[in-house]
């Protein structure tokens, strides 16, 4: 919610202070939510059906 109301503040500001707040608070925010993703994502992935020897099959 916080950064669709920033969003919404850096696109239709006209002072130009506000603007440049509200647009590197939702860049912050992005790049958070980016790496919290990644991090979740390296943590809960399931490593060892990963790297697990695939065994060939003969026809």
């Amino acid at each position: 919610m916080i950064i669709v109301f920033c969003i919404v503040i850096g696109l239709f500001a006209s002072n130009y202070r506000i603007r440049g707040i509200a647009i590197p608070i939702t860049g912050g925010f992005l790049i958070y939510e980016l790496l919290i993703f990644t991090l979740a994502l390296v943590c809960f992935y399931d490593w060892k059906k990963f790297y697990e020897k695939q065994e060939t099959e003969r026809f």
